[in-house]
C-alpha cells in the first residue's frame, strides 16, 4: 500500500503537548501509543496508509526494529540515523509518487525536504488539532489531492458573505447624488479603499473574487 501520509512523530507529540507534563521514558511511549491508536481512529481502514517515524535516540528501544507495523500504522525507528529528520528526508525521495504524499511536521528543514519534491505539507499542530482527516475525509482528500483544510483561497465561505455584505452596503451608498443600487441589480464591487475596517490583504483579496482585479499569477 502506498504511503499517502508521512508523520513526522516526535514532531506532533512535542508540539502538541502529547507526553504531559515530564518527557520521560514512559510518558513517550505512551505517547507513541496515543498518537498511533488517534491514527488509527481517524483514518480507520486507511491507517495502512500513514506512515509514522519515530527518532531511536527517544525511544527506549525494548524489542522495537527499525520498521514495523503497530496497531495498523507503518512506524520507523531512526535506527542508524542521527536523527528522524535523515530518515523522513529518505523516505520522501524514495516515494514512488511524492505529489500524492502529505508530510507532517513543524520542522522547517523537513519542509523543505518535502517542498523540493513537491510533496504537501502541514504543520503538526494544524493536521493534530485542526486539519486531521476523518476516514471518511481521508477518502475524499486522496481523489482531490489535497489534504483537509489547505485551501487556494485566503477567504473562507463565512468570510466571503461577510465581503460580499458589507460591499453590497457600500455599493448601495448614494454617491454625488447617483440613485442607490435596485434590487436585483447585479452586485459590481465598489471601489475600496480606508474606509473599510479590513486589512488590506483581505481587501485585495475581496476584489480579486469579485472579478475586479486579475489574480497575482495571471
Amino acid at each position: 500500500m502506498i504511503c499517502t501520509t508521512l508523520i513526522d512523530g516526535y514532531n506532533v507529540i512535542f508540539g502538541c503537548g502529547l507526553y504531559g507534563k515530564h518527557a520521560t521514558a514512559e510518558s513517550l511511549a505512551q505517547a507513541r501509543h496515543r498518537l498511533l491508536l488517534e491514527i488509527g481512529q481517524r483514518y480507520g481502514k486507511r491507517t495502512n496508509q500513514v506512515t509514522v517515524v519515530f527518532d531511536a535516540q527517544r525511544a527506549a528501544l525494548t524489542g522495537q526494529t527499525e520498521r514495523q507495523t503497530e496497531l495498523g500504522v507503518d512506524v520507523y525507528y531512526s535506527v542508524g540515523y542521527s536523527n528522524a529528520d535523515l530518515l523522513i528526508d529518505e523516505l520522501i525521495g524514495a516515494h514512488p509518487d511524492p505529489q500524492r504524499l502529505t508530510v507532517v511536521s513543524s520542522d522547517h528543514w523537513v519542509q523543505n525536504a518535502a517542498r523540493r519534491r513537491r510533496a504537501k505539507f502541514v504543520d503538526a499542530e494544524a493536521w493534530y488539532y485542526d486539519d486531521q482527516p476523518t476516514a471518511d475525509q481521508a477518502e475524499d482528500n486522496e481523489v482531490t489531492g489535497k489534504p483537509t483544510g489547505q485551501s487556494d483561497d485566503l477567504l473562507d465561505d463565512a468570510e466571503k458573505k461577510s465581503w460580499e455584505l458589507w460591499a453590497q452596503q457600500l455599493a448601495d451608498q448614494p454617491d454625488d447624488g447617483q440613485a442607490t443600487a435596485k434590487e436585483g441589480d447585479q452586485l459590481d464591487a465598489p471601489p475600496l479603499d480606508n474606509r473599510s475596517p479590513f486589512p488590506q490583504d483581505y481587501l485585495d483579496e475581496l476584489q480579486r473574487y469579485l472579478g475586479k482585479r486579475p489574480p497575482d499569477d495571471a
